[in-house]
């Protein structure tokens, strides 16, 4: 208990709570205030004590109208005591609250509703069209909280050949004469003068060694297939190396011959 200091007790106003008493009133010079958290007991008068306001319970240092309850999840949250005295127990009180607007609720999913109801957020699932993310899904839609759409054929063409953005090697699944295989060539065909790449490998035309005159070529489409299409730069190194070891394999040759002799 804090005792009020002397000089307090001879002021006019104490002079006043005399003349109150010997009409039937009482009233203590000093601050009832039992765990000296610096709010008055309840049922006290607390104009003497540190802070104006009643404290809900004068047994505990912890639990006044100074106390902050919150934030939402923590432990005064769930302890069952109104710790500040204001506003309620627990999820009454808006500091123990997980959300005041909808917008406290975003969760960054599109499959689901986000709502503010009595301070707390609720998810509810709906069935809005959305985006898997996946290029070889359609009719997307929302489906129990996510996303999920039906694959569709990854051969629409039907040459036999996946599309590439599924994972496969046909570079225009339109068009079942584009596809890894095809015969670009020869060099005066239609297929190099057609400003696609028909074998999709990454050459189209006449970067293609099978549209290049002079370049050996296979002798089929199914030679092709089984050996793939020389490129431009192949032959290039190839008769680079040949020029190179010609002249070494003439050394050898004349001195073999002459160690003959």
């Amino acid at each position: 208990m804090r005792k009020t200091p002397l000089f307090l007790c001879l002021t006019p106003f104490f002079l006043l709570t005399l003349l109150i008493a010997t009409a039937g009133y009482t009233f203590a010079c000093h601050c009832e205030d039992e765990d000296g958290d610096g709010y008055g007991a309840p049922g006290s008068t607390p104009v003497l004590c540190q802070y104006p306001d009643v404290d809900c319970d004068d047994t505990n240092p912890a639990v006044n109208p100074g106390a902050t309850e919150g934030p939402y999840g923590s432990g005064v949250c769930s302890d069952g005591i109104d710790n500040n005295c204001r506003n309620g127990i627990d999820n009454l009180d808006p500091g123990c609250q997980q959300c005041s607007v909808d917008a406290d609720c975003n969760d960054a999913n599109p499959c689901t509703d986000d709502d503010c109801d009595a301070g707390f957020c609720a998810y509810t699932n709906n069935t809005a069209p959305c985006d898997d993310g996946n290029v070889c899904t359609s009719g997307d839609v929302c489906l129990d909280g996510g996303c999920s759409g039906v694959a569709f054929d990854l051969d629409q063409d039907g040459d036999g050949h996946v599309a590439e953005v599924c994972g496969g090697k046909d570079c225009n699944d339109s068009d079942p004469a584009v596809h890894p295989g095809v015969f670009e060539a020869p060099p005066d065909g239609p297929a190099c003068t057609d400003g696609i790449d028909n074998n999709c490998n990454g050459y189209t035309d006449l970067e293609d060694a099978g549209c290049v005159a002079g370049v050996c070529s296979p002798a089929s489409a199914a030679d092709a297939a089984v050996y793939g299409t020389p490129s431009e730069q192949g032959s290039r190194l190839s008769t680079i190396l040949f020029a190179l070891l010609l002249p070494v394999g003439a050394v050898i040759l004349v001195r073999r011959v002459f160690r003959k002799r």
